[in-house]
């Protein structure tokens, strides 16, 4: 028999079963943690003075309340208002038109005032003048009256209000007709009260015809606030007792309010004696 014939082995190298490799096994990555740095951290600043910590604030004992008491601050200056003390001087003030007073019947300025007038309620005569015949008591114009009173008016001559005791001046406008036969006078009375007239002569003037002034001067007695003065104007004939009653002539009156007389009191008061200087050592 054949033998096979088997080949020697080579001397080539054997064939080597690959080992496995001997390549590094990739280990699982470490983070790359970084180390603490040595940086140099900046110390904390010293102050110069340690901070000054205010004490702490004491509770009040809640059984006692510390009320604070009230800061006593200097009170604030204040002027005194300057006030007029109250004198018995009377109180000036500007003029008064007079208003038709029913009541007593003529024109009346009824408050304190250094003037009256009595304006346009006088202007005419009989039915032609405004609330005619303007008189505080029972005369009137004549029926057939001519002669006007035009207008009245008193002032003060001090300038204060009407007062007992002042001086007035009183005057009135009038329109006379002169015929030739007899004179045109003017008579200015007063009266003391408006409600009890008792009339007093203060003045009488003769007038030319056409438009006159005629005034007096006279003083304000004591007695009532309200006292009057009366124009007549008439036609010839005398001064009567507050009333003419020609028929020719017009009368008007005019009411003003005068405050009380002021008196004035003065009190001395006796001073102790002062014994002489010598007598002290005696």
């Amino acid at each position: 028999p054949t033998r096979p014939n088997t080949s020697q082995p080579t001397d080539s190298p054997p064939m080597t079963t690959p080992s496995p490799s001997s390549s590094a096994i990739p280990q699982p990555t470490r983070p790359n943690t970084s180390q603490p740095t040595s940086a140099v951290t900046s110390e904390p600043t010293r102050a110069s003075k340690p901070p000054t910590t205010s004490p702490p604030t004491a509770t009040p004992n809640p059984t006692r309340s510390v009320t604070p008491s009230p800061t006593i601050s200097k009170a604030p200056t204040f002027k005194e208002p300057v006030t007029s003390k109250p004198t018995n001087a009377p109180i000036e003030v500007g003029p008064s038109f007079a208003v038709f007073d029913a009541a007593l019947g003529a024109p009346r300025c009824a408050s304190a005032a250094s003037s009256c007038d009595s304006g346009d309620l006088l202007k005419g005569s009989s039915c032609s003048e405004p609330n005619g015949s303007n008189s505080v008591d029972e005369c009137v114009d004549g029926s057939r009256a001519i002669q006007s009173i035009e207008r009245i008016s008193v002032a003060s001559l001090s300038g204060e209000v009407f007062q007992e005791g002042d001086m007035v001046s009183v005057a009135a406008d009038v329109h006379a007709w002169v015929d030739g036969q007899g004179d045109v006078t003017v008579d200015i009375y007063h009266a003391v009260s408006a409600s009890y007239p008792i009339w007093s002569l203060v003045h009488s003037e003769v007038v030319n015809g056409g438009m006159a002034t005629v005034r007096a001067n006279h003083g304000l007695p004591g007695g009532s606030p309200t006292q009057a003065f009366r124009f007549n104007i008439r036609h010839g004939g005398k001064p009567e007792t507050g009333c003419s009653g020609g028929q020719w002539d017009d009368v008007d009156d005019l009411i003003l309010h005068v405050e009380p007389e002021v008196i004035t009191t003065t009190t001395t008061t006796a001073l102790p004696r002062v014994k002489a200087r010598h007598a002290l050592f005696d």
